[in-house]
């Protein structure tokens, strides 16, 4: 299980059971840490980004309900998916081999390629990059040579995913947010008829220690210059973390904790 949690990393319990809102929100923080340039062309092949047009622009303005293909193949919901829709969660995972066009054709494709085509399928995409090489072939040895080729790729692409779920999102106890802190509890609760107004959630160990806390003057908020305290405002109040994440109630990301709100919401 910690080897399991170590992969998956502070982000798992969020693709382990996402809602669009919170997988878009997911994809900013992302994009805020920051991505090497295969990750970034592919985050703006998913989310449609235009030329001139900045990428956390086009994340904030996208769909959420165009995330539910993505959700529905973590979920297990279905096990085909789109070569772009792969590759986002191949990012999400930090599964080494990507992209996967590079780990399936090897390392002369050193960037995923930008296509507008919307929800492009992997065999199209994978048809394309074939026939360019069949074309230097002669004819009767590139009927046959495509045909094994395709059949391979989508063979290597089949088990690339099914890789990633079965070592990223293999089946684990559950946990709940109440008050102030995650509970574990049994994933059966949810069906037993569990009363919550939060989610169910994939046990993640590490964040058993998140906690909800209450803050005053006397509150130490900073070590070495670095932050100890996360907020989000909710109801025209901030709620306050001890460690930084989504906040469990809404979904938004936590921001960390500035002199200047220190000042504004709790000394005065």
């Amino acid at each position: 299980h910690k080897l399991e949690v170590e992969k998956l990393g502070v982000y798992g319990s969020y693709l382990a059971e996402p809602t669009p809102a919170q997988l878009r929100n997911l994809c900013l923080m992302f994009c805020e840490n920051g991505l090497n340039g295969n990750d970034v062309n592919v985050f703006k092949n998913f989310f449609y980004t235009k030329k001139e047009e900045d990428l956390k622009r086009s994340i904030t303005n996208f769909e959420v309900e165009k995330l539910k293909p993505v959700i529905h193949f973590l979920k297990d919901k279905t096990s085909k998916t789109s070569a772009v829709n792969l590759e986002l969660v191949a990012v999400l995972v930090n599964f080494e081999q990507r992209p996967l066009v590079k780990f399936l054709k090897g390392e002369q494709f050193s960037e995923i390629k930008n296509s507008s085509t919307k929800n492009e399928e992997i065999i199209s995409f994978v048809n394309v990059e074939i026939e360019k090489k069949a074309e230097k072939t002669r004819r009767t040895f590139y009927k046959k040579s495509l045909f094994l080729k395709i059949l391979l790729s989508i063979v290597l692409l089949f088990f690339s995913g099914y890789f990633i779920k079965k070592e990223f999102f293999p089946k684990k106890e559950c946990m709940l947010w109440q008050i102030d802190h995650y509970i574990p509890i049994n994933c059966d609760a949810e069906k037993i008829g569990f009363a919550s107004i939060n989610d169910v959630m994939i046990l993640e160990e590490h964040l058993l220690d998140f906690k909800k806390v209450e803050v005053n003057k006397k509150t130490i908020f900073f070590k070495n210059e670095k932050p100890l305290i996360w907020y989000c405002k909710r109801n025209n109040k901030l709620d306050f973390f001890n460690a930084p994440g989504f906040h469990p109630e809404n979904g938004k990301p936590l921001k960390p904790i500035t002199q200047y709100m220190i000042n504004k919401w709790v000394k005065n």
